[in-house]
């Protein structure tokens, strides 16, 4: 909490500077866990997964096509960022966490880049095995973002019209266990973007990064299981407000008035008390700023020789 220093009415304006302002920049973190995710899974191309606790990723134990391409799950996941940070927030760093729950045996290690998707997907509920039941209308599938509504450009994401080209974040998942996209500028971006338009939040699609080995997929834990599913970790800093700073105080037929400028994103309280060192302080109004900033006038008739009075900023607004 911010307060303006607390002024005195005795008499017409005498004042004195009495608590110190905080304006210290502070680094927070939140863990945000996934509000969606499924596999687009090339073996059953209008199948969804969206309903099952673990999602194949990678290709599985068969052979390459002619044209090298094996058989492959690919993850979607998405983080609902709706309230999670404060307005004015500046993410500093954005690391996406995976859990492998198994793989075959033999299996290889396998790189895998988060891409950011651009067009809406459906998570769906599809389940019933490893590779899910056919798609509902709206739900995504290796063929469909959106069952009977929408195809993807290319059949299991693969073009720039669903999703940029250039890759947000990497990593290297092999046996069971934790594995972290570690924070990038891209990956930071993403959600910055995000956070000043949430509509185009569609999430990331993790791709396996060629060359692959056959046999290398692995089965990821999604937010169906009741633990290891997908989280998002932001560390962020919300800028202190501009300092504040009291225009005038007068009294006015009776009145005490006393102006300040309130600016976007704050909740101020002016605050009375009988004395500077008062551990209770009376509030006497309160203005809520959300997207211009304002003139504040705030008034009190003094019953007594001497009130103090202070500004205090006690919230955040979106």
């Amino acid at each position: 909490m911010r307060y303006l220093p607390a002024l005195s009415s005795r008499g017409l304006l005498a004042a004195g500077v009495l608590l110190a302002v905080l304006s210290t920049l502070q680094a927070e973190n939140v863990v945000i866990p996934a509000s969606a995710d499924t596999s687009i899974f090339s073996v059953n191309p209008g199948n969804n997964l969206g309903g099952l606790s673990d999602v194949p990723l990678g290709p599985i134990n068969r052979d390459a096509n002619a044209q090298g391409f094996f058989e492959q799950g690919r993850m979607l996941v998405r983080f609902d960022l709706a309230g999670r940070l404060p307005a004015g927030a500046q993410v500093t760093g954005a690391s996406l966490r995976l859990t492998v729950v198994k793989e075959r045996s033999s299996g290889a290690a396998l790189t895998v880049d988060a891409h950011r998707l651009l067009v809406p997907w459906g998570e769906g509920v599809g389940d019933g095995s490893s590779s899910g039941t056919t798609a509902n209308p709206g739900e995504a599938s290796w063929t469909h973002r959106l069952n009977g509504q929408a195809l993807w450009a290319q059949a299991g994401a693969g073009q720039p019209a669903d999703r940029v080209t250039a890759r947000s974040g990497t990593t290297v998942v092999d046996n069971a266990g934790s594995y972290t996209f570690a924070s990038t500028p891209e990956l930071i971006s993403d959600i910055q973007s995000w956070l000043a338009d949430p509509a185009a939040n569609q999430g990331w699609i993790l791709l396996p990064r060629s060359p692959m080995a056959k046999g290398s997929a692995k089965r990821i834990v999604t937010r169906e299981s009741a633990s290891g599913a997908p989280t998002l970790t932001l560390t962020y800093t919300v800028p202190p407000p501009p300092e504040l700073r009291l225009d005038s105080i007068r009294l006015a037929e009776g009145k005490l008035e006393l102006r300040f400028r309130g600016e976007p994103g704050n909740i101020y309280e002016v605050q009375s008390a009988d004395r500077p060192e008062a551990t209770v302080w009376q509030p006497l109004t309160n203005y809520i700023v959300k997207l211009l900033p304002i003139d504040a006038l705030a008034t009190d008739v003094p019953d007594q020789v001497v009130r103090f009075y202070r500004v205090a900023i006690t919230g955040h607004v979106d």
